[in-house]
C-alpha cells in the first residue's frame, strides 16, 4: 500500500531532513483536499523556502522541490477552475514572496512564476468568461508581478480580447 510505503520511507528520511520533507509532501499530494482554504495551506507549505535567503546555490533545490505545486495547480484546473484561479494567484504570491528572499541569478525562481503563471492563464482559459471585475484582479496581478511572469498573449485570448483590439489599445492614441 502506498501510505506504508510513504510511512517506512519517512522512517528511513529521518537522517535527512531535505527528503523528509519531500516525502511529506509526496504523501499530501497522494491525499490532496480539495477545499480553497486545504489547497492553499498546501501551496503554501510546498512553495516555502525552509529558511531565510536562498543564495544561488540553494535556489535548483527549492525549485526542484517547489515544481511539486506544478500538478496541484493542473488537477484543480481540471477539476475546478475557478478555483484553480484563485489557488494559481495565492501560488505565484508565494513565489514572489521567495524571489524577494533569494539570489536567483540563474533565473531558476523566476522560471518556477513562469510555469505557474502558465498554469493560471490555462485555468483562465478553461473557467470561460469572466465578470467585468476581473479586470481589476488581472492589472492587480501585472502590477504586483516582479518579473513580468504573466503570459499576456495567453491571458488576453482567455479574456477574448483578439490581438487587433489589444494592438489598438497599445497604440500612441491610448497610451496618453
Amino acid at each position: 500500500c502506498s501510505s506504508d510505503l510513504a510511512e517506512r520511507l519517512l522512517d528511513l528520511a529521518e537522517r535527512d531532513s531535505a527528503i523528509a520533507r519531500e516525502l511529506q509532501q509526496w504523501r499530501q499530494l497522494s491525499s490532496a483536499p480539495h477545499d480553497v482554504a486545504g489547497l492553499k495551506a498546501l501551496v503554501t507549505q510546498i512553495l516555502a523556502p525552509g529558511r531565510g535567503f536562498l543564495d544561488w546555490r540553494e535556489t535548483g533545490t527549492y525549485v526542484h522541490r517547489a515544481q511539486a505545486v506544478l500538478p496541484v495547480l493542473a488537477a484543480e484546473r481540471a477539476r475546478q477552475p475557478a478555483q484553480a484561479l484563485v489557488l494559481g494567484r495565492h501560488a505565484l504570491q508565494r513565489v514572489w514572496a521567495v524571489l524577494q528572499q533569494a539570489d536567483d541569478s540563474n533565473g531558476e525562481i523566476g522560471g518556477l512564476a513562469q510555469a505557474i503563471a502558465h498554469e493560471w492563464a490555462a485555468a483562465l482559459q478553461a473557467a470561460g468568461p469572466q465578470p467585468a471585475a476581473f479586470g481589476e484582479t488581472w492589472l492587480a496581478l501585472q502590477q504586483a508581478d516582479p518579473i513580468g511572469a504573466f503570459p499576456e498573449a495567453e491571458v488576453e485570448a482567455a479574456l477574448g480580447r483578439s490581438e487587433e483590439h489589444t494592438s489598438e489599445l497599445q497604440s500612441p492614441m491610448y497610451l496618453v
